[in-house]
């Protein structure tokens, strides 16, 4: 006995999809078992329609535009993957003018591709003000940073979760931050790590030159009587200085400042003011704009002074002497 069966119209089925990365095309497996059928894929993403092609059929790819790439990566704020629908609607118009409707979904996993990552944004300046205006160089000892990661995004959609700044030998988990006293002169590196909501990490990381430097020194002063050209009296009413001392220079950039001062009554009255040097090995300089009376004892003092502090040292100018023979008569 023979038995003849309906035929059954069924057309185009959507097959398996393998997971994907999200800006790579995604090749389409369908099958066809009648002729005439056309199709339309529409591709969802957390119930939201993102792309809609007409006339797919087996073997073609399908690619997201920037716009659609937007629009995903904004459902996906917090995580690095997401499922898809794809949904085949397969249809063909009958000559009785009914129409056959064929409809088959599939799910597929997205990843977000790893170039999609946070931008670590930020800027280092000096947070001591006299330095910044004064010096300008960032200086060992003396300058702090102050670190601002505030401007770093998230990668396309996502939002930072946490910072992680490290500078000076310190770490700081916050999107700014103030450093101590710098420690170390030379190339000092500086590191900014973000994390975003999805979990990925970006880095930046940029060196510093910090100046070294040293606290001014005034290691001696030595004066003797001289006449006001500077040549040697021990009766002259002037005298002539000999000076020892270093400033550091930081770029030529620091203050260098050398004071000759006596001792007048309770304070310190300055004869002379050097400017010319960040240092001196027995550097001559003669007084002359003031006369010292050869019968008393002057405390002369030395002063370096750079943008930060003073040091001081002294000699003590003293009285001249002549030789006396007395005859046996107390006569000279």
């Amino acid at each position: 006995q023979t038995v003849t069966l309906d035929k059954i119209d069924r057309g185009n089925i959507l097959n398996e999809i393998e997971d994907f990365i999200i800006d790579e095309p995604i090749t389409m497996s369908i099958s066809s078992f009648l002729p005439n059928f056309t199709n339309e894929l529409n591709i969802y993403l957390n119930d939201t329609l993102i792309k809609s092609v007409e006339g797919v059929v087996d073997g073609d790819t399908i690619e997201f535009t920037d716009n659609e790439l937007t629009t995903i990566y904004s459902l996906l704020p917090n995580v690095e993957t997401g499922t898809f629908k794809f949904e085949l609607t397969s249809t063909r118009q009958e000559d009785d003018g009914t129409t056959i409707i064929t409809i088959t979904n599939k799910t597929a996993t997205g990843t977000i591709p790893s170039s999609v990552v946070p931008k670590v944004e930020f800027t280092v300046s000096e947070y001591v003000e006299d330095i910044a205006t004064k010096i300008g160089k960032y200086v060992v000892g003396k300058s702090r940073l102050n670190i601002d990661a505030s401007a770093s995004v998230g990668g396309a959609g996502s939002s930072i979760a946490s910072y992680k700044i490290v500078a000076n030998g310190e770490t700081f988990n916050t999107s700014q931050a103030i450093t101590s006293l710098l420690t170390e002169s030379g190339f000092n590196s500086i590191s900014v790590i973000v994390k975003d909501s999805r979990g990925r990490e970006s880095l930046k990381g940029i060196t510093i030159n910090v100046l070294d430097y040293a606290l001014p020194k005034a290691m001696s002063i030595s004066v003797n009587r001289c006449n006001s050209d500077g040549t040697f009296n021990d009766e002259g009413v002037y005298f002539k200085a000999y000076l020892n001392y270093e400033i550091s220079p930081l770029e030529d950039k620091n203050l260098k400042r050398v004071l000759i001062q006596y001792l007048n009554g309770e304070s310190w009255t300055t004869l002379a003011t050097l400017t010319d040097n960040y240092s001196g090995v027995s550097e001559e300089c003669v007084v002359s704009t003031q006369q010292f009376s050869v019968d008393e004892t002057y405390t002369i003092r030395l002063v370096v002074e750079d943008y930060f502090t003073l040091d001081t040292t002294e000699d003590d100018l003293t009285p001249s002497y002549t030789l006396m023979n007395y005859h046996a008569s107390g006569k000279a």
